[in-house]
């Protein structure tokens, strides 16, 4: 907390010092205070702000990840935007592709 902050606020402001101008940054649901501070300074720098959002369990079809806590959803809810974004940007995936089979296990 010293060299972060002591409050949310304080901490996202110093995280957001990643952004650059009109790079999109990819952060996961935040608490009010926190997300506040992310999209002021992402404005400030036209950073496009993408909130990436928990994977929906349902989606696993009865598999696990491995480890237990809601904090995995989020992370894997924010690999899967990356993911999904690099393939567009790289022409591996087009708008009518769904990445949803290779999060069930199914190769299609």
């Amino acid at each position: 907390m010293e060299i972060l902050g002591n409050t949310l606020g304080e901490i996202a402001g110093e995280k957001a010092g990643i952004f650059k101008d009109r790079i999109p940054a990819f952060p996961v649901t935040q608490p009010e205070e926190a997300m506040h501070v992310l999209e002021e300074k992402a404005s400030k720098l036209n950073v496009p702000l993408q909130v990436a959002r928990p994977l929906d369990a349902k989606l696993l079809n009865g598999l696990t990840l491995g480890l237990e806590g809601k904090h995995r959803y989020l992370n894997v809810g924010l690999a899967v935007a990356l993911c999904s974004i690099w393939l567009k940007r790289t022409g591996h995936v087009g708008e009518h592709t769904s990445i949803k089979p290779a999060l069930c296990g199914n190769s299609s």
